[in-house]
């Protein structure tokens, strides 16, 4: 009767911790939702959102005609950006579709979404900058469907936020992940780019997608699952292909696996484990990436790696005339490069702190902190468990996002910063955490001592 009674709990306890956090989970959806919900259409309009809006028939010539010798893939639109990956012009148009549009060509062309003028220049020129409400009548139509792309986008946005919290609490609790999702969701960058009708929040859903991925890809690797070890390795090729054909920095996630497999297999090797089920992963997930991306981008079936070279390569070369147009957000050395990260994401009064009040450098000590702190409990896991610790893709991806930052940060553009915004939450949350969790564990002590 002991035994029966003791699993009867136990079983009691286990539904309850299940349900406590299907609904912390619901609750952080929920409000993120409505947070970044609330006033879209009162946010000003970016002249970006007008250009992914634009290329949305990719879509059509893709999935609903199959037509691939389309002359636009090849150049014909001058502002389609032929070498520019397309998977966030694909999402757009897929909304579309699901909004009841049959033909996004049409459509566009119904509200004279690219002829409108004011003053004999295009609208979106004009009214970038401008807050909806002082648009003209002429422009609702074109209103109609930037709300539609801007819906789309905050799926994304939330969708990240919430990635982010089950990435965090998988890894340590759910205070982890509560404080990592309230900074990311709370930050002014996020807030800005979360709204818009661009890719940012796509490519940083991915990007957590990609970091949750690999952690179960890590766990079934470590339970010898080959089923879902192989399952894994297949969604991680099909997500990176997403991710990298969102935008070219989206390349970061391939580095990250790639960097990620091998240290994994030195760390097996050392201990003399075999690694074949490594390997055969590791191509499951190249292949899949490959095949998938090069399907996903017709104009790169010709002439492939040349098209590659334009896309990863070239397009990004165009800061040159970015700086002629922009010069005051012109980047022109490393040292500054590193110089304005900082600036922007962990000096005090910087536009993306988590705490912009703080007249310390609160920031950068929450960070630093944080990342000695894990690194110290990732140090200590390797040494007892002899295994690749889960943990240590934060720092992987952190170092990754941070080093690419550096190389290719050539305007000081707000949207550049997401991906370390992210890292930077999830670090100072790591800390925050943990200092909370041993207090409440110091306070139960002192309290049974007490008793």
């Amino acid at each position: 009767m002991t035994i029966k009674t003791s699993k009867g709990k136990l079983q009691k306890v286990e539904i309850f911790s299940k349900v406590i956090k299907v609904l912390l989970f619901s609750a952080v959806a929920v409000i993120a939702a409505i947070y970044y919900f609330n006033g879209y259409d009162n946010k000003f309009f970016f002249v970006d959102e007008y250009y992914f809006i634009k290329k949305s028939y990719y879509f059509d010539l893709l999935f609903i005609k199959h037509d691939t010798s389309d002359p636009r893939w090849y150049g014909a639109d001058p502002t389609g950006d032929i070498s520019q990956p397309k998977v966030g012009p694909y999402i757009y148009g897929l909304a579309f579709h699901l909004m009841g549009i049959k033909d996004i060509q049409h459509a566009l062309d119904d509200v004279n979404f690219n002829g409108e003028k004011i003053n004999n220049k295009p609208w979106y020129e004009v009214m970038w900058g401008k807050f909806p409400h002082s648009f003209p009548r002429e422009l609702y139509g074109s209103l109609e469907l930037l709300w539609i792309a801007r819906k789309t986008a905050i799926m994304f946005t939330v969708g990240s936020i919430v990635v982010i919290y089950s990435l965090c609490t998988s890894l340590r609790g759910s205070l982890f992940g509560l404080t990592a999702s309230f900074l990311l969701a709370s930050n002014a960058l996020l807030k800005t780019a979360g709204i818009n009708a661009t890719t940012d929040t796509m490519q940083l859903f991915f990007f957590s997608i990609n970091l949750l991925l690999f952690r179960k890809w890590l766990l079934a690797s470590s339970l010898k699952s080959k089923n879902r070890f192989y399952t894994y390795s297949l969604l991680l090729g099909v997500n990176a292909a997403l991710g990298a054909g969102v935008k070219t920095s989206g390349i970061m996630m391939v580095i990250f696996l790639g960097l990620s497999i091998l240290l994994v297999a030195i760390i097996e090797k050392y201990y003399r484990r075999k690694i074949k089920d490594l390997v055969v992963g590791s191509l499951i997930i190249f292949t899949v990436c490959f095949s998938l991306f090069y399907y996903l981008h017709p104009f790169i079936h010709k002439d492939t790696a040349v098209a590659l070279w334009n896309m990863y390569y070239v397009r990004t070369d165009s800061y040159k005339l970015y700086w002629s147009q922009f010069p005051y957000t012109a980047v022109t050395s490393r040292v500054q490069a590193v110089a304005v990260i900082f600036k922007r994401t962990l000096a005090p009064g910087g536009l993306f702190v988590n705490y912009p009040s703080a007249k310390l450098p609160l920031d950068t000590v929450l960070f630093v902190l944080g990342l000695i702190y894990l690194t110290i409990r990732v140090y200590k896991k390797l040494l007892i468990k002899s295994k690749f610790p889960s943990e240590a893709i934060l720092i992987v991806w952190t170092i990754i996002v941070f080093a690419s930052l550096v190389f290719y940060l050539k305007n000081d553009w707000g949207r550049y910063y997401l991906p370390l915004v992210a890292c930077i939450a999830i670090f100072q949350a790591y800390l925050i955490s943990g200092c909370i969790d041993f207090l409440l564990k110091r306070g139960l002590k002192l309290v049974k001592v007490k008793i």
